[in-house]
């Protein structure tokens, strides 16, 4: 009996395939192909045939070897060496088929007419146009697993740096792509991307995608809120969705960063003390969601720009400060906070971004937010206010 156990124990261990590293992410590979990713893949970026290497291969091979902090197309070689073929969805192409693959999503003479001190969104052909495609199957299968009737669109920019000497200076003086990217929170995942040269603003033709993302919305979403930041601060996305101007959705509520010009700081400093309430933030401890205070404040600002004259719908406008512990000093002689921060500004450029003001004595960071949405901050008397 003890032979013909270990005979079988013998034969188990045989057939049990070697592990490896990147045996964890097999899971992933099956999920794509659960979700029907690679016949999604190969319908709509239709760049390879039957033979060889599926359009699915050399995509979801990319997305892994990037998921396992690869970070170069010759990381393929790794991900082969490394993972077990048997166990793969998919077949891993080499890093010369792969960046053969990806020279398909290129156009030369769409290239040609990025220009640095220009803006300009390249068209995409129609390979790159199948990306749009994924994008909303991913969203859909999401939607499908997990049902909302209400979700919130994050729409904001990275940048992706490169030594390419073709790609263009960003704000910062660094070759640079862009990546526009719509995220949704309550799925975890990114809707929608959009390419473009690291010269690009952040909110050039954003309401343009921000309209092709909510055409993409599941039909079983009732209702979208957007967060952007100040890229998102134009009066044609801020009365686009404040005034109804969607087919589907109507109005829209929105939380998004607004320029701290200094008619905004005028009006954050005239707000009486009492009005000003602690910014909480919610954080879950042993399974229990607690308030803590994160130094911040808030209070609701009495600032109307000209923009706001030209719509008919109503917008919250909201200051947050943070306390600098600048003070005033108590010798007549010494230097005023003004004088203070109009130094501090001098010798560093990145601290006009805080823009700092004088309260009571105080200099604070000032930050602002524009709302079309009356419910989004709690008027209890905890004073929590989040968006």
């Amino acid at each position: 009996m003890t032979e013909k156990l270990n005979e079988i124990d013998i034969e188990v261990v045989e057939k049990t395939p070697e592990m490896t590293p990147y045996g964890g992410v097999v899971p992933f590979m099956k999920m794509c192909e659960g979700m029907g990713l690679p016949d999604v893949i190969n319908k709509n970026l239709n760049i390879r045939d039957l033979k060889g290497y599926k359009d699915c291969d050399h995509i979801l091979s990319m997305v892994t070897m990037q998921i396992l902090g690869g970070n170069t197309i010759d990381d393929l070689v790794t991900l082969k060496q490394n993972l077990d073929v048997n166990s793969s969805p998919f077949k891993i192409p080499s890093p010369t088929a792969a960046r053969s693959f990806l020279n398909h999503f290129h156009d030369e003479e769409e290239a040609k007419k990025q220009k640095q001190g220009q803006s300009y969104i390249p068209q995409m052909n129609e390979h790159l146009a199948g990306f749009d495609a994924i994008h909303a199957h991913i969203f859909h299968q999401a939607h499908k697993f997990m049902p909302l009737e209400s979700i919130t669109l994050d729409q904001d920019a990275t940048f992706i740096l490169t030594s390419n000497k073709d790609a263009l200076n960003n704000y910062n003086g660094e070759k640079a792509y862009e990546a526009f990217n719509t995220y949704c929170p309550e799925y975890d995942i990114i809707v929608g991307t959009q390419m473009r040269g690291g010269n690009v603003p952040a909110g050039y033709g954003q309401l343009d995608e921000l309209k092709r993302i909510l055409s993409e919305c599941p039909e079983g979403i009732k209702q979208v809120t957007i967060r952007s930041d100040t890229a998102g601060y134009q009066e044609i996305i801020l009365r686009y969705c404040a005034e109804g101007k969607d087919e589907r959705f109507g109005e829209i509520k929105f939380t998004i960063s607004c320029k701290v010009v200094e008619g905004f700081k005028e009006a954050a400093k005239i707000v009486p003390e009492a009005n000003w309430k602690p910014v909480l933030k919610e954080v879950k401890k042993g399974g229990v969601t607690q308030l803590k205070e994160t130094g911040q404040e808030w209070a609701e600002v009495s600032y109307v720009p000209d923009w706001t004259l030209r719509s008919k719908a109503e917008y919250r406008f909201i200051a947050i400060r943070e306390n600098t512990e600048l003070r005033k000093g108590e010798n007549p002689a010494q230097m005023t906070i003004s004088e203070i921060v109009e130094d501090m500004e001098r010798e560093n450029e990145q601290i006009k971004r805080l823009h700092l003001t004088e309260m009571k004595g105080l200099a604070y960071k000032v930050f602002g937010i524009v709302l079309h949405d009356t419910s989004v901050t709690k008027r209890d008397e905890t004073g929590v206010y989040t968006w």
